[in-house]
C-alpha cells in the first residue's frame, strides 16, 4: 500500500512561519536591548521581568502586540512586585499599550504584593484618562460576571425544577 503524501495546509504553515519571525524579531531586539546594556556597563544585569512587561516598561506597542500575537500569558507576574504588564503600563502612563492589553483580556483588578491594583496606580500617577479607561472595563467585567451568575442560577434552577 502506498502512503499519500498530503499537502501542507497554506493557512497553517503560513502562520507558523509568522510566529516563528515573530519570535526571532523579539530575540533580536532582546539581544540588541542586552548589549546595550554591557555597554552602559551593566554586564551583571538579571531580569525577573517577562518579555512582555519588559516591551510594556520600554513602550514598545509594536513588541507589545507581537507577544500578544505570538501567545505570551498576559496577566504573568513580575517577580520583583507582582506587578502585571497592564499595572506597569499604568505605572508608565501607557494608555495606548494598556488600551491594546485591556482589548486582549488583561485582568484590570488584580493587585500586586502591595495591594495596588492599575487603577490605582494609575490614579497615584494623576493619569485620569488612563484610569477612567480601566474604570470602564471594571465595570464592563462586573456586569458580564453578574450576568453569567444569573445564567448560572436560572439554568440550575431549570435543571432543579420538580417535573
Amino acid at each position: 500500500m502506498k502512503h499519500e503524501r498530503r499537502k501542507p495546509d497554506t493557512r497553517s504553515s503560513l502562520r507558523q512561519v509568522g510566529r516563528l519571525l515573530v519570535a526571532v524579531a523579539l530575540l533580536a531586539s532582546m539581544v540588541s536591548s542586552q548589549e546595550a546594556k554591557a555597554m552602559h556597563g551593566c554586564s551583571a544585569f538579571r531580569t525577573t521581568e517577562t518579555a512582555l512587561i519588559m516591551a510594556v516598561r520600554a513602550k514598545d506597542i509594536g513588541r507589545v502586540k507581537a507577544l500578544l500575537a505570538a501567545g505570551v500569558r498576559i496577566d504573568d507576574r513580575d517577580e520583583y512586585a507582582g506587578r502585571t504588564a497592564l499595572m506597569w503600563a499604568a505605572d508608565g502612563g501607557s494608555f495606548d499599550i494598556a488600551r491594546v492589553l485591556l482589548d486582549r483580556g488583561a485582568a484590570p483588578s488584580l493587585m500586586d504584593d502591595e495591594g495596588s491594583t492599575a487603577l490605582a496606580i494609575a490614579g497615584e500617577h494623576g493619569d485620569t484618562a488612563l484610569a477612567h479607561l480601566l474604570q470602564q472595563r471594571i465595570q464592563h467585567r462586573e456586569r458580564l460576571d453578574s450576568l453569567h451568575r444569573k445564567q448560572r442560577v436560572s439554568t440550575f434552577r431549570l435543571v432543579m425544577r420538580p417535573r
